[in-house]
C-alpha cells in the first residue's frame, strides 16, 4: 500500500510513464519509417515502371493533282490545249492553246451554190480527269482579200468584205460513235440539213456540247459553202473566224 501512495509508488508511476513515452516514441519512429519507406517505394516504382508501346509510320502518303486536257485533230494536224504546242510531251505552262494551225475550211475556191468544203474534227481528253461540259465558242468573222487562188485572182477582189461572212453557209454536226446530231444551225437529234442561209459564219453562236470522260473522244463535222445569193461583189474574198473548243469540269 505504501508503494502505491508513497515515494515508491510515484517512482513506479514515473517509470511507467517513461516506458509509455518510450513505447510511443518507438511507434512514432516506426510510423515515420514506414511512411518514409512507402514514399521511397512509390518514388522508386514511378521511376522504374516500364510499359509496352507500339507504333506504325506511314511513309507512302502522297497527294497529287490530275490533268484535264483537250486534244484537237484535223487531218494530220494535232493540237493540245497545253500552251506550248502540238506534242504529247508538252509541259503545261497554260492550258489554253490559242495558236492551233488547224483549218476547218480547207477550200478557198468556193462558188455560189456549188461544192461545199468539210472537215472532221476529232476531240480527245488525254487527261486523267473527266470534263463534264465541252463548249464551242466562235470569234468574230472577218473578210479580207483572197490571195490564195493564184494568177490574176491575186489582184482582183470583190467589194463586199463587210457582208461576205453572211454569205458563207455552215453546219456543225456531232458524229461521235453512232450519234448523228445537228449542233448548228439548229440543235436536234437528226443530221444537219445541207448548208443554207439559215446558218452562216456571221451567225455562229456559242454551243454547249456533251463532255468528255478521261480518255474519251468526240467527232464533229463542219461543212461550209458559199450561198447561192453571193454576187460579183463577193468574188475573191477570204473569211476568217476563230473557233475555240473548251473542256470544263
Amino acid at each position: 500500500m505504501g508503494a502505491t501512495g508513497g515515494p515508491g509508488g510515484r517512482g513506479l508511476h514515473l517509470a511507467d510513464r517513461v516506458w509509455r513515452v518510450s513505447r510511443e516514441w518507438r511507434w512514432g519512429k516506426l510510423v515515420v519509417a514506414l511512411v518514409a519507406t512507402g514514399t521511397l517505394a512509390a518514388t522508386a516504382t514511378s521511376i522504374s515502371l516500364g510499359g509496352f508501346s507500339a507504333a506504325v509510320t506511314d511513309n507512302a502518303n502522297v497527294a497529287g493533282s490530275g490533268t484535264l486536257l483537250l486534244q484537237e485533230g484535223v487531218g494530220s494536224t494535232v493540237c493540245l490545249s497545253t500552251g506550248t504546242g502540238t506534242t504529247a510531251s508538252a509541259a503545261i505552262s497554260t492550258n489554253d492553246n490559242a495558236t492551233c494551225p488547224a483549218s476547218l475550211f480547207a477550200s478557198t475556191n468556193l462558188e455560189p451554190g456549188g461544192t461545199t468544203a468539210s472537215a472532221t474534227v476529232v476531240l480527245k481528253n488525254p487527261g486523267s480527269l473527266a470534263g463534264s461540259v465541252l463548249s464551242l465558242t466562235p470569234g468574230t468573222c472577218t473578210a479580207t482579200d483572197n490571195t490564195s487562188p493564184g494568177g490574176l485572182s491575186n489582184t482582183y477582189f470583190g467589194t463586199d468584205a463587210a457582208g461576205f461572212c453572211g454569205k458563207l453557209d455552215v453546219t456543225i454536226e456531232n458524229d461521235t460513235g453512232t450519234t448523228t446530231a445537228c449542233v448548228f444551225p439548229t440543235a436536234s437529234t437528226s443530221p444537219c440539213p445541207a448548208p443554207s442561209a439559215a446558218g452562216t459564219l456571221a451567225g455562229l453562236v456559242s454551243e454547249t456540247l456533251p463532255g468528255l470522260a478521261a480518255g474519251g473522244q468526240a467527232t464533229y463535222t463542219v461543212v461550209v459553202g458559199l450561198d447561192s445569193s453571193a454576187t460579183n461583189a463577193d468574188q475573191g474574198l477570204l473569211a476568217t473566224v476563230p473557233l475555240t473548243w473548251t473542256l470544263n469540269q
